[in-house]
């Protein structure tokens, strides 16, 4: 009682952890205040990374319970771009080992068209990206979790929603023209 348990049926975020995410998602200028002791307006770095880590919580909570299958978009990504899921799994796990990342976000390049992994670390989002999914690694909520970090990012990556990762890259394909292979522009003024 208490846990989400997602499409896996793996029980890896209990109450305490659900309720740091949630905490997480207010970007309120008190919040701000709490966090840095800094009045909103006064620094826009403070300002960017608390509205991202709210950003980042509210798209991670959107993902859970949802089915795990993911579709043909996204096996076409992931194999253009990550040689594969299993490619795709190394690349995500290589950046999770990192100690000092908070969140690993799937995200949409706009500067080559091509799909990456972005390690976060103080939820400074890197620019010209479109997030498509993301995973918590941030220590608080690992630590409310009172799981081990290894066996938090194994829980997480074994429930990870595949399906609402494919809803998403379909809103991009009309517009982008996704799986075509990138280039450039004909008129020179893009």
């Amino acid at each position: 009682m208490g846990d989400i348990l997602l499409g896996s049926g793996v029980a890896w975020l209990n109450n305490a952890a659900h309720d740091e995410l949630v905490r997480m998602q207010d970007a309120s200028p008190k919040r701000l205040e709490q966090l840095s002791g800094i009045a909103w307006g006064r620094s826009a770095g403070a300002s960017l990374t608390l509205h991202n880590e709210a950003f980042l919580a509210s798209f991670l909570l959107e993902q859970l319970n949802v089915p795990k299958t993911g579709g043909e978009r996204l096996r076409r990504v992931l194999e253009r771009d990550f040689e594969g899921v299993d490619g795709f799994h190394r690349a995500w796990s290589a950046t999770a080992a990192d100690g000092e990342v908070e969140w690993i976000v799937f995200a949409l390049s706009f500067l080559d068209f091509r799909f990456g992994i972005f390690p976060l670390r103080g939820c400074l989002a890197p620019f010209c990206t479109s997030p498509v999914f993301c995973w918590c690694v941030h220590p608080a909520v690992i630590r409310h979790s009172g799981m081990s970090r290894d066996a938090f990012l194994a829980a997480q990556w074994q429930s990870t929603g595949w399906a609402l990762a494919e809803s998403r890259l379909a809103c991009f394909e009309q517009p982008l023209d996704l799986f075509s292979e990138p280039q450039s522009c004909a008129s020179g003024l893009c």
